[in-house]
């Protein structure tokens, strides 16, 4: 099995964030983080990666999303590793950022 290195995108996760007046507020949030797998092939790292964040407890803890307006998952880059040595496995902390405008589609 190889060792691969991920980046995916996150878009859709509608998360509470206090404002600066201390106000709960739901906002549309995307993020982007590195899922670190192993696998034959990047296709199936792919699959893999997409798998861990799925099941991922802290990302879908507090979603306030509506049956019909999913979050999306989409894969930018994978790249093979030699090691996972100085990696947080199974995958670094969220880069967070406010999504304004359309739902990115694809």
């Amino acid at each position: 099995m190889m060792k691969w290195r991920v980046k995916v995108n996150g878009t859709n996760f509608r998360w509470e964030f206090e404002d600066d007046a201390g106000k709960s507020r739901v906002r549309r949030t995307g993020f982007i983080t590195f899922v670190f797998v192993t696998a034959d092939t990047a296709r199936a790292a792919e699959l893999r990666a997409v798998e861990v964040l799925r099941n991922d407890e802290h990302l879908r803890r507090g979603l306030h999303n509506a049956k019909n307006d999913a979050p999306n998952l989409f894969v930018d880059e994978v790249e093979q590793v030699q090691s996972f040595r100085g990696c947080r496995r199974p995958r670094m902390p969220l880069i967070l950022y406010h999504e304004r405008g359309p739902k990115r589609k694809k």
